[in-house]
């Protein structure tokens, strides 16, 4: 099955509409207004208007009874959580969560991501990889959680690269940098080139 795609920081209608045309499943929305994010509201009447996303909620350290609150009334289908959250709080979040966890060429955070998928076998797993190469190391220690996991992709190749590995594929991928202009916006010419090369590619 081809994973998924994901991408963040919609911030319009305009933006999620056109995600939604090139089969972008999980649109994720940063939920803190204060910090320039989006409103509940705003991001409600956006999930309104489409058929086929879902949304994602992202959030810090805020306490379960807020994102719980939030959520309900921004039409969110999952939340986003640093993957240091708490888990005995997060077990009080009434949505399915994702945690977001930073790798370094070493793993060091892999222990505790295994741990979570363990306390929480619904979660997803957003991956980015800060080990000083734009190749994510696909080895034994992570076969265990790459069902669970999006891998955040900075350049295209990062995800053929990994299309074309026999073997265990992540559950999905987020579209990072390559695909924003320079003020943070959808550059939609770059994600038509990756949507069009991504969904024609034959899979290993």
């Amino acid at each position: 099955m081809r994973p998924i795609l994901k991408i963040n920081d919609i911030k319009d209608l305009q933006d999620a509409r056109y995600c939604a045309a090139i089969s972008i499943a999980l649109l994720g929305f940063r939920l803190l207004p204060a910090e320039g994010g989006s409103s509940p509201a705003a991001v409600a009447e956006i999930m309104e208007w489409l058929s086929g996303p879902e949304a994602v909620g992202e959030w810090e350290f805020e306490t379960p009874a807020t994102i719980n609150e939030i959520a309900a009334a921004a039409k969110i289908a999952r939340v986003s959580l640093p993957g240091d959250y708490p888990a005995g709080l997060a077990a009080d979040i009434a949505l399915p969560l994702l945690f977001r966890i930073e790798l370094d060429a070493q793993l060091r955070a892999l222990p505790a991501a295994l741990d979570l998928a363990a306390k929480f076998p619904t979660a997803l797993f957003e991956l980015r990889w800060a080990g000083g190469s734009d190749t994510f190391p696909v080895d034994a220690g992570l076969d265990a959680i790459l069902p669970q996991s999006l891998i955040v992709a900075e350049v295209p190749d990062t995800i053929y690269a990994l299309l074309r590995q026999r073997g265990i594929r992540p559950f999905g991928f987020t579209l990072g940098s390559f695909i924003n202009e320079s003020d943070g916006g959808i550059d939609y010419n770059a994600c038509d080139d990756f949507a069009t090369a991504y969904f024609e590619m034959e899979l290993a």
